[in-house]
């Protein structure tokens, strides 16, 4: 379950974010952080040869915006009952 996964793929940033929400509030809101972080991996090529909680998100709003590692955009995909994500490549050049 969300909870126990929690533990093993998500900062402690991303975790205390978790905290406090029903089941169901909790279960969608880690699929979005877990599609977050997939959308990362795919983007740089590594896959899951990395540790899930090496890959940071940047939340708002206690949902993911976008990736601090690796640096990336983010572009939610809303699907009925879930939010996935789709990372885009981002440098240093796009904050100005």
């Amino acid at each position: 379950n969300a909870a126990t996964l929690s533990d093993t793929c998500l900062t402690p940033v991303e975790g205390r974010a978790l905290e406090n929400l029903s089941t169901e509030e909790l279960e969608t809101r880690f699929l979005a952080f877990w599609t977050a972080k997939e959308a990362a991996v795919k983007l740089t090529g590594t896959g899951w040869s990395v540790d899930p909680k090496s890959v940071r998100l940047r939340l708002a709003g206690g949902l993911p915006d976008g990736v601090l590692n690796p640096m990336a955009k983010l572009i939610p995909i809303p699907v009925p009952g879930h939010l996935c994500h789709v990372a885009l490549q981002f440098s240093a050049q796009d904050l100005s």
